[in-house]
C-alpha cells in the first residue's frame, strides 16, 4: 500500500509540476506578447509624437511669418501716410504761395 500510495502521490505530484510548468509557458507567451503590443504602442505614441511636434514647429513658423509680414504692411502703411501727408502739405506751401 505504501509503494502505491508513494507511486500515486509521486504522479500526482509529477503531474502538478507539468501543469505548472506549462501553466508558467503560457503566461511566459503572454507576457512576451504583451510586451511586443506595447512596444507596438509606445513607438506609435512616439510617432505620434515627433509628427505633433512637427505640426507644432511647422504652425510656429507660420506664425512668425504672418508676424513679419504684419510689421512689413504697417510699415509700408506707415510710410505711405508719411509720403501722402508730405504731398499734401507741399500741395498746401504751393497753394500758399500762388496766393501771395
Amino acid at each position: 500500500d505504501e509503494k502505491l500510495s508513494f507511486s500515486q502521490r509521486h504522479a500526482t505530484l509529477v503531474e502538478q509540476v507539468r501543469s505548472l510548468e506549462e501553466q508558467l509557458e503560457e503566461e511566459k507567451q503572454k507576457a512576451v506578447k504583451a510586451a511586443k503590443d506595447q512596444s507596438i504602442v509606445v513607438e506609435q505614441l512616439e510617432e505620434r509624437i515627433t509628427i505633433a511636434e512637427s505640426d507644432l514647429a511647422r504652425e510656429d513658423l507660420r506664425r512668425e511669418v504672418e508676424e513679419e509680414q504684419l510689421v512689413r504692411a504697417k510699415q509700408d502703411a506707415e510710410e505711405e501716410l508719411i509720403s501722402s501727408q508730405r504731398a499734401h502739405a507741399e500741395q498746401v506751401l504751393r497753394l500758399e504761395l500762388c496766393l501771395e
